[in-house]
């Protein structure tokens, strides 16, 4: 999979959240989101992250989120963390979509056939 294009959108409707369309060269579309800070988020994701994603002949979610992550100490609730999490999302969506599975196959399958819930 050859990631072709990283879009943002700012959503008038939630001015907090920040979305990201990753696109592939076989035309699929993955979304993730982040939120506060959009504008040094958007900034992050198309000055240090594309590039590196571009450069990438063959993405895979698991090492793609390894090369992106940074030393954060022990905090870890960065600008790098908030752009990487919203990346991360879009990436696996995108990943699913291009195997043609749903997110709980690509992560190994369903564990149980129902889940209990109340109103």
């Amino acid at each position: 999979m050859k990631i072709t294009k990283i879009e943002t959108f700012r959503p008038l409707a939630h001015p907090s959240s920040l979305w990201v369309e990753v696109h592939d060269d076989k035309g699929n579309v993955g979304l993730g989101e982040s939120f506060f800070s959009q504008t040094v988020i958007e900034e992050y994701i198309h000055t240090i992250a594309a590039p590196l994603i571009f450069a990438s002949a063959n993405i895979n979610p698991e090492s793609l989120n390894f090369a992106l992550t940074p030393y954060v100490g022990y905090q870890g609730g960065g600008i790098e963390v908030r752009s990487l999490g919203a990346l991360d999302i879009a990436i696996w969506d995108l990943w699913g979509k291009s195997i043609n599975a749903t997110m709980a196959d690509s992560l190994g399958g369903n564990l149980q056939d129902s889940v209990k819930i109340y109103t």
